[in-house]
């Protein structure tokens, strides 16, 4: 009787809770309930089918579809018919709705989804692939296509494909996406090799059923009584039974003898969560992958096994300006154990480090991953002996992750080198999607993916600490711009007590809210990569000599100060993994802090400006891609042109064809791979760009098959034969056969080009330095690499080369889109901010806390804002406004989206420079709006209908007449808003003059290389190369050094420092028609300069 009687929205919401997460039969048992006192409605109908497919009754779901096909056909039920025919075997059927519905349907992406799996399903998977993909264009990045795509993909046994779309969905579970596409991801995941991404999909779905359950108690709590069935703590369980500390069992001998380690080499006996588990882990040989918040004591996870295990521990780092301090903050004795091998050392020190590594001197070695490419590195340490290799900031890993780091591609190869030793990986921000990335780097023990042993495959541990901080109070606080930010800013740091970091996104905005801050007798600095003394301003701040740091992103990694009280960020960062490890550098002291978002609507506009700027263009790509070829001389030289243009064309011409700029169409297509050294600073300095973007360059081509980079080659090598030579080296042909060609005799050492002995001995390039030290270790010669390269192999160049490009630039478009969509959602979340994070991370989920602004209702005390008023238009002018509004945009919209146009929400479906009226109703509200437009309904004036299987709104001519009649009469109301602000980059960037149109390409490109040369070198451009010699370089475009060094004015020196390079810019800088004349110009333009000159005279 209380079921039948409850009001239509509680019973709704019954209804779809039921239907997303109970039982089929429940909600069977519902609907009949229901139709004895309300009958055969409408969207009854639609519940009982879903219901019954879900049980597989396929021909009750077909009577159903039938009855309310006859009253009303809707998208819905035409998307069930499909379904329930395929469930019957009615094939033919099935495929005519599917196609009536992917053209009538075309931009709604549940039709296409629909019909995209009955083509799957009667075995089209190209056309379902197609048809999707074609959608995806128009809608960039949209969940339920991905998801369905994913699906589709494992269903038809393409995981390589499977996994390309789970990465477009992001590092953590999107809070976009509905509870029934969630449903079918977990599905999908549960199926899969991502069991981090799985059990996070799992833990989300537990917290959305426990949120959606508690709404539905309070509904019906005023209509019946219900007993205490709350689920509060079976999450945590659940995650913590997967991969907390209670899934790694510990023997009670294992904790002692750890417990008494830590003693012994530190001083003290207790450890914290999840420590001893890695530490057990790690001494019985077992992999593990580690997540541990940032400040809960990473480092003792691998110090200690270090200085237990009887070979070294090799800990692989980003951060090499703090490796000293790690070394130094160890325990003395341990100090003496424990090195760093990194750029900052001299090299007779870095060669003293080397030998004791190759003697095992060591114990535990801090190094940066771009070491791991040498194998003169790599030989020292199988020499010595490495039990443990140690992965730290192990999310760097991911290509597609917030912190990527090309040379962290590395790792793994060079972790097989050593012979597969037990892997520690760390981290303290991984999503699940990233996790399991990590957990595929170190997941084969044996190298090769085999199983153990005993026939079983080992997997790696995974241990993930719960992420909660329960002394970081987190809140977010919307501004409408940069004025009101400042404001709140200036009072919030005047009255927290405490030191605190205020984080911005320029240089520039870091030295001004520095000085407004001292302005306001806040003790404050601005810290930046710009800055000369950064050094000084951190240790101001770690002795308490600063109280407030304004920084870029480039302070606070590494920084252990444990009383920082407050973070906040004055712009939001670049992705929820940034923002939530910059503020977690709050409170590790355990005290009470604060960790405050300040945003505005201009930030997102910023934030996907500068995602699109950050985007790397095909042309960019092939750029670099030809330049490599340039390096290996596998560009097409202008001779070479001009013979194949005269060939195609069978006409004489004199000048060389044009070509695009910087295609990789010039690069020449081999038979074979061909393999040579890459320096980074010629690619550098001939796409004039710096070397980290490079670099990221590179891996992308390389993670697209155009490019295979190996181990990095030295170019060259400095040889010495010792006085006595063994005996054994004496008798080997091939090591007298070196001597006799390098021409040393006993006791000698000279330099030698890598290339001209491996030509020499018939050696592959990539196995050179091998040989050579491998008879170092023998102590039959000497070795020292010197000029370090990149080592390249280069395959034939694909056909699809530029299709490959874009799918990876697709790619990372979306998931770029996907960090700034989730850094948003938090920044606007109405639940549990902690709960966010934690739904993000995969930690256990919380729908409440006691640590944030939504949850307490406790947030930071601002200052009263300027008084902005929300005065609603005249009575009379409500009405016509709302119609004329909708006249003004673009594209068609619902009610809900022109209501949020008239309020100026966040959520807009489009910006304010794009509509009239926008935001002149907000203190109406969303929802007194939408009461005035479905009063213009009701009589006439809006007429709504359905469009791409959604409903939007229309104005009637009626309607029409009395909005035009209206802006006649008021047409100072019809005012469009402001375009989004656009605020400076983030990089700070010198922006280049313009060159105008009378230079060459070719002399852009030199005069680009010399401003960049002048200003490392600290000299005038005109020392590094004379303005007449540019312009002689590009008259005579020289493809050899021969030809270079004759120019007048280059000169031997110049020629040996630069001439690699200016011949790489003379290839990837083709002659474009109009050259000869724009140089004429120039000429003459000189000439009657001279014949002035000399007149004055």
């Amino acid at each position: 009787e209380v079921a039948t009687n409850l009001p239509p929205n509680v019973r709704d919401q019954l209804l779809e809770y039921l239907h997303t997460w109970g039982e089929p039969t429940e909600q069977l048992a519902f609907l009949d309930l229901l139709r004895t006192t309300h009958g055969s409605l409408l969207f009854l109908l639609d519940y009982e089918a879903a219901a019954h497919y879900q049980l597989g009754n396929y021909q009750q779901v077909q009577m159903l579809v039938e009855r309310r096909q006859r009253r009303s056909t809707t998208l819905a039920s035409q998307m069930m018919e499909a379904r329930a025919l395929l469930g019957l075997g009615h094939e033919e059927h099935a495929r005519a709705v599917a196609d009536d519905i992917s053209q009538a349907f075309a931009t709604n992406v549940k039709a296409i989804c629909t019909a995209a799996e009955v083509y799957a399903t009667l075995g089209h998977f190209e056309q379902a692939r197609d048809l999707l993909d074609s959608y995806l264009k128009r809608r960039k990045g949209d969940l339920q296509a991905t998801v369905t795509l994913a699906a589709l993909a494992q269903q038809h046994g393409q995981t390589d494909l499977m996994e390309t779309y789970l990465q477009q969905l992001g590092a953590g579970i999107s809070p976009n996406m509905s509870d029934e596409l969630l449903q079918r991801l977990t599905e999908v995941l549960d199926q899969s090799d991502n069991r981090e991404s799985a059990n996070a999909a799992h833990l989300e779905q537990q917290r959305r059923q426990q949120l959606a359950f508690e709404r539905l108690q309070r509904e019906l709590a005023p209509y019946l009584l219900t007993a205490d069935t709350s689920t509060d703590g079976l999450e945590e369980l659940h995650l913590r039974r997967h991969n907390g500390p209670e899934a790694i069992d510990v023997s009670r001998k294992e904790e002692r003898d750890i417990q008494l380690s830590t003693v012994r080499h530190f001083g003290f006996g207790t450890l914290r969560e999840g420590q001893t588990q890695t530490i057990a882990t790690v001494l019985r040989g077992q992999s593990i992958l580690t997540v541990m918040p940032t400040g809960a004591g990473k480092s003792l996870c691998y110090q200690l096994p270090a200085l237990t295990l009887p070979h070294m521990t090799l800990v692989i780092s980003p951060l090499i300006a703090l490796m000293k301090d790690q070394v130094e903050s160890l325990p003395l004795k341990a100090q003496a154990q424990a090195t760093f091998i990194n750029s900052t050392l001299n090299e007779e020190e870095l060669a003293r480090r080397m030998e004791g590594v190759a003697h095992g001197e060591y114990k535990l070695i801090y190094a940066a991953p771009e070491r791991l490419r040498q194998r003169e590195f790599l030989r020292a340490l199988r020499q010595g002996g490495v039990d443990l290799f140690v992965i730290d900031e192990a999310h760097c890993v991911s290509l597609w992750g917030h912190d990527f780091r090309p040379d962290y591609l590395f790792v793994q190869e060079a972790r097989l080198e050593l012979g597969a030793p037990t892997t520690l990986a760390m981290t303290a921000t991984a999503p699940p999607r990233i996790r399991d990335e990590i957990l595929d780097y170190i997941g084969n023990e044996n190298g090769d993916g085999s199983a153990s042993t005993n026939g079983e495959s080992k997997k790696p541990q995974v241990l993930a600490m719960d992420i909660f901080r329960h002394n970081l109070h987190l809140s977010s606080v919307h501004f409408h711009n940069e004025e009101e930010k400042l404001a709140a800013l200036l009072k919030f740091a005047a009255e927290t007590e405490g030191s605190g970091i205020v984080y911005v996104n320029s240089r520039h905005k870091a030295e001004q809210l520095a000085y407004q801050l001292r302005q306001a007798n806040v003790t404050a600095e601005a810290y930046h990569a710009g800055l000369e003394n950064r050094g000084a301003v951190q240790d101001r701040f770690m002795n308490e000599e600063t109280r407030v740091v304004v920084a870029t992103i480039a302070f606070g990694m590494g920084i252990d100060k444990a009383n920082i009280r407050f973070i906040v960020h004055f712009h939001p960062s670049r992705s929820l993994a940034a923002y939530y490890q910059e503020v977690g550098r709050a409170g590790r002291d355990g005290k009470p802090s604060q960790g405050v978002l300040f945003y505005s609507n201009n930030d997102w506009a910023n934030l996907r400006r500068w995602a699109k700027a950050d985007e790397h263009s095909i042309d960019f790509l092939e750029k670099v891609y030809a330049a490599i070829a340039a390096q290996l001389g596998m560009l097409k030289t202008e001779e070479a042109e001009n013979d194949e243009a005269e060939e195609e064309a069978d006409v004489d011409t004199t000048l060389a064809v044009p070509v695009d700029h910087h295609s990789a169409d010039q690069v020449i297509q081999a038979d074979e791979p061909v393999l040579g050294p890459v320096e980074i600073r010629r690619l550098q300095q001939v796409i004039n760009t710096d070397e980290t973007t490079v670099r990221v360059a590179v891996s992308v081509l390389e993670r697209a098959g155009l490019i295979d980079r190996s181990f990095d080659f030295p170019q060259d090598l400095l040889v010495g034969v010792p006085k006595g030579l063994p005996a054994a080296a004496k008798k080997d042909e091939d090591f007298s056969f070196l001597l006799q060609g390098l021409a040393l005799r006993p006791g000698q050492s000279a330099n030698f080009k890598t290339v001209d002995i491996a030509n020499f001995m018939g050696w592959p390039l990539d196995e050179v330095e091998g040989w050579l030290l491998d008879w170092q270790a023998a102590k039959w010669l000497s070795v020292k690499g010197s000029r370090r390269a990149m080592l390249i192999e280069l395959p034939p160049r694909p056909d699809d080369l530029q299709e490959r490009l874009q799918r990876l630039i697709d790619q990372s478009a979306i998931i770029a889109q996907r960090r700034i969509d989730d850094i948003i959602g938090y920044a606007t979340a109405e639940s549990c901010r902690h709960g966010y994070i934690s739904a993000h991370f995969g930690s256990p989920p919380r729908t409440r806390c006691t640590v944030c602004d939504n949850c307490t209702g406790i947030r930071p005390e601002l200052p009263e804002r300027p008084d902005i008023p929300l005065l609603a238009p005249d009575d009379a002018d409500i009405e016509p406004m709302i119609i004329d509004c909708l006249v003004s945009l673009p594209k068609p919209v619902g009610r809900s989206g022109l209501a949020r146009i008239l309020t100026g929400s966040l959520r807009a479906p489009v910006t304010a420079d794009k509509a009239r009226h926008f935001g002149q109703m907000k203190s109406l509200g969303e929802s007194g709006v939408m009461g005035y437009i479905d009063d213009l309904l009701e009589d006439g004036r809006l007429r709504q209908y359905e469009r791409q299987g959604y409903n939007v709104l229309a104005p009637t001519v009626k309607g029409r007449t009395q909005s035009e009649l209206w802006l006649a009469e008021h047409p100072e109301l019809a005012a469009y808003g402001d375009a989004p602000a656009v605020e400076e980059d983030a990089g700070d960037e010198e922006a280049l003059p313009a060159e105008g149109d009378k230079y060459t390409a070719l002399q852009k490109a030199l005069w680009l290389w010399r401003r960049n040369c002048a200003a490392q070198q600290g000299q005038p451009p005109y020392v590094i190369m004379s303005n007449e010699l540019m312009l002689r370089i590009a008259e005579t475009r020289p493809q050899t050094e021969e030809e270079l060094g004759q120019l007048p004015g280059m000169g031997e020196q110049r020629l040996q420092h630069y001439g690699p390079t200016i011949l790489d810019l003379v290839k990837l800088n083709p002659h474009q028609e109009g050259d000869e004349q724009l140089m004429q110009a120039q000429r003459t333009a000189q000439a009657t300069a001279i014949a002035t000159a000399k007149e004055k005279i």
